[in-house]
């Protein structure tokens, strides 16, 4: 085991992570929803929860998980029913979004505590992402395989921690901006924010079935 490659494995694992960070998405949507009510914080919990069902998935894929992952019939199922979540959770943030408001100034003010659904949101919006894992089972499973060759469990750990840095880093950045913005925003601005929210992923949902029956997921 070198340095050098675990170093490299792990500059490789952040960049290709922050790329696909990068691309808006259902953890997006989440961070956004959640950072215009509770502020910045809300950016690295939902991260966490996000993290959670990763380090499960890492670890499954280490004992075997990437054979399942590979059987087209599983990806197709995961496409359709995590593509049917997505159709439902637009509509519904749709709905939504036609009488939100942002809670009163006051009530954010003096509430110092940040509830704990963002982590929950962060793991659900995840499991429902079929994008998140198609990706583990081509892209995140070579780079655990790799680190496994590399270290053991320590090239897991290596590549699952840099992948993470790039979700955090990117997160809080988007939280922290919305956050700030919020002192600006209006309630028409924030419905519109939720309604071009619900739009996307109607689209994504859309996509994914899509990709299930052409059985180009």
């Amino acid at each position: 085991m070198g340095f050098e490659e675990l170093a490299l494995l792990s500059v490789t694992a952040f960049m290709v992570g922050l790329s696909g960070a990068l691309m808006p998405g259902t953890l997006f949507v989440a961070v956004i929803f959640h950072a215009a009510e509770k502020g910045w914080k809300v950016g690295p919990l939902i991260v966490l929860g996000h993290v959670v069902l990763e380090a499960a998935l890492g670890i499954a894929l280490v004992f075997g998980l990437n054979t399942l992952m590979s059987i087209q019939i599983v990806r197709t199922v995961i496409g359709l029913g995590g593509g049917v979540l997505l159709l439902w959770m637009g509509f519904g943030l749709l709905k939504n979004s036609r009488h939100a408001e942002l809670p009163a100034r006051a009530n954010y003010n003096r509430s110092r505590r940040i509830s704990s659904a963002p982590v929950l949101s962060g793991l659900v919006a995840s499991s429902v992402n079929p994008y998140f894992y198609v990706w583990w089972a081509t892209v995140g499973n070579v780079f655990t395989l790799k680190g496994f060759e590399l270290a053991g469990l320590v090239g897991v750990a290596t590549f699952l921690v840099s992948h993470w840095m790039s979700d955090l880093s990117w997160y809080t950045l988007v939280s922290w901006s919305v956050g700030q913005s919020r002192r600006y925003m209006t309630n028409r601005m924030y419905r519109m924010v939720l309604g071009t929210c619900g739009l996307f992923l109607l689209a994504l949902g859309f996509f994914f079935i899509h990709g299930a029956i052409a059985g180009t997921i």
